[in-house]
C-alpha cells in the first residue's frame, strides 16, 4: 500500500531547464534553483526617443524571463545619469541589472550584444527582428 503524503505549503513543480531532462523535480521556495544565465548587453540609447521605451522594456523582459538572460544596459560614462533617471522614469529598471560604460564590460562575458546607432531605432515593427537574435 502507498501512502499520500501532503506537500508542504511552499512547495511547487519545476521544470529543469532546456534539454537537461523532461522529468519534473520537487523545489521548495526556500531552495535556490536558478536556471543559467547568460549576459546580454543593450545600447542603453535604444531606450530613448526615436526608440519606444515600451518596446525597450518588453525586449528586457522577454530576454530576462523566457530566456534567462542577465541583462546590461551600455552608456557612455558621461550619459549614466541621464539614463539612470530616464530608466527610473520610464519604468525600465525591472528587468535589467546595471548600466555601466561598455569599458567595465569583458567581450568574452558577454552572450548577445544589441548595438546602437545614429540610425538605429527599437520599434514594435523591428521587435521581432531583434528577439530573434536571442
Amino acid at each position: 500500500m502507498v501512502a499520500i503524503l501532503p506537500l508542504p505549503v511552499n512547495t511547487f513543480l519545476l521544470p529543469f531547464s532546456r534539454g537537461v531532462s523532461s522529468r519534473m523535480i520537487w523545489h521548495t521556495k526556500s531552495s535556490s534553483y536558478s536556471p543559467p544565465h547568460r549576459l546580454l548587453t543593450i545600447a542603453a540609447e535604444l531606450s530613448a526617443p526615436p526608440s519606444s521605451p515600451l518596446v525597450f522594456r518588453d525586449l528586457t523582459l522577454v530576454a530576462s524571463i523566457f530566456h534567462h538572460y542577465q541583462i546590461l544596459a551600455l552608456a557612455e560614462a558621461d550619459t549614466l545619469d541621464y539614463y539612470n533617471l530616464w530608466f527610473k522614469t520610464y519604468g525600465l529598471w525591472d528587468f535589467i541589472e546595471d548600466i555601466l560604460p561598455p569599458t567595465q564590460v569583458r567581450a568574452d562575458e558577454v552572450a548577445v550584444e544589441i548595438e546602437g546607432g545614429p540610425d538605429s531605432r527599437l520599434t514594435a515593427h523591428n521587435l521581432d527582428a531583434v528577439l530573434a537574435l536571442l
